[in-house]
């Protein structure tokens, strides 16, 4: 859900978050995980989120704006920033930290290894 406010916009990730691990099994193949590129997922945590900025050009559905472009994260005075660029659009979070933890991926296909 993308809200309007008085200072921008406010991005509530909890319907998409409580979506995610019953729908990766039914996206289509280009769409999930790529077990040939990477063996592990990679999850980001943001902790004290200072700021979200959502830039729409032309666009009122931020699920509208198409395919990344850019996606950098940046030494910033309150900690950090992740810019993500899109065709028509982009997303930035400030946070005082961000958090990376790989996983082992669930690839049904991959083969054991030795």
């Amino acid at each position: 859900m993308v809200e309007a406010t008085g200072t921008g916009n406010f991005l509530d990730p909890d319907g998409y978050l409580d979506l995610l691990p019953h729908s990766g099994r039914r996206l289509l193949p280009g769409f999930r995980h790529n077990c040939w590129k990477h063996e592990e997922d990679l999850s980001l945590r943001y902790v004290g989120v200072g700021s979200l900025s959502l830039d729409a050009d032309n666009q009122s559905d931020w699920a509208s704006f198409g395919a990344v472009t850019l996606d950098e994260i940046l030494p910033h005075e309150h900690g950090c920033s992740r810019e993500i660029g899109f065709l028509d659009g982009s997303l930035i979070v400030v946070s005082r930290e961000l958090i990376s933890i790989w996983t082992e991926a669930d690839c049904p296909d991959r083969l054991p290894s030795s």
